[in-house]
């Protein structure tokens, strides 16, 4: 494995496949484009383990690389986790963009993902949009208005995955702000000026902050294309990795709170 301490980097979540960002030691300023809705941060303090090999064991078979690709040709990587037979569970702006009419074409799915062409071709799968079985799927009030607290969204597949396990759901989850716990999140990062981390599987731990609009705030790092990871306390995830804040005061990254939505679709 191999980690990544922060150097005050923020960049975006979801990205248009191609469009790089300069990393330096130093902290960076980007201008984000207007259909990229949310951004990925480094925090202090707070490292992001990169791991090369599926025999590790922190490796967890259970994440999965997302590859969406729209009508006008557009794609997008983010991060997604099995919570069912058949269910991956993911953030909606990987999934919906209201700009390119909406759903991707098609999403191809890689499990057990770890390096350029190393992935579990029997498992990984392809699913393409059809309205009519609704197997790719997000929250109807994302597609409304965006809203951070609603970026939640499902792609189901025919492809039996109970042999790769799944992630319980602990959607009671209550944070104790007096003792702030741990998290952990887990995915993909895109490369955006990590190159050498994009198709890999990385993770980090970092203590709870705050919970505000929604949005349950927390101080593990992530990389661009790590939207969609799932956050996990005490082995069960408690929320989904949407995006990230960084100000000249404070870095943190933020989760959807109420991922109850999720039951009503896991199949």
């Amino acid at each position: 494995m191999k980690k990544i301490t922060s150097k005050l980097v923020a960049i975006m979540a979801c990205a248009v496949v191609g469009c790089g960002a300069m990393v330096s030691n130093a902290p960076i300023v980007s201008n984000y484009s207007s259909d990229l809705s949310a951004k990925a941060v480094l925090v202090d303090n707070s490292n992001l383990i990169k791991l090369t090999s599926t025999s590790d064991s922190n490796f967890d078979k259970r994440v999965v690389q997302i590859y969406a690709v729209y009508s006008d040709g557009s794609s997008y990587y983010s991060t997604g986790f099995i919570v069912g037979k058949h269910t991956v569970a993911t953030c909606a702006h990987g999934l919906y963009k209201s700009d390119k009419n909406g759903y991707p074409t098609y999403v191809n799915v890689y499990v057990e993902r770890c390096g350029s062409s190393s992935y579990n071709n029997d498992y990984s799968f392809k699913v393409t949009y059809s309205a009519d079985k609704k197997n790719i799927l997000v929250k109807d009030e994302y597609k409304k208005t965006a809203n951070r607290a609603d970026d939640i969204g499902i792609i189901t597949t025919t492809k039996d995955l109970s042999a790769l396990g799944k992630f319980d759901l602990n959607t009671a989850y209550t944070p104790d702000k007096n003792n702030p716990h741990t998290y952990t999140v887990k995915g993909y990062p895109m490369e955006d000026g990590y190159s050498e981390y994009h198709r890999y599987q990385c993770y980090s731990s970092g203590n709870y902050r705050s919970i505000i609009n929604g949005g349950l705030r927390y101080y593990a790092s992530t990389l661009h294309g790590m939207s969609g990871s799932p956050v996990i306390y005490n082995g069960k995830v408690i929320s989904i990795n949407v995006s990230g804040i960084e100000t000249p005061s404070s870095k943190y990254n933020i989760g959807v709170e109420d991922i109850s939505w999720l039951n009503d679709y896991i199949s």
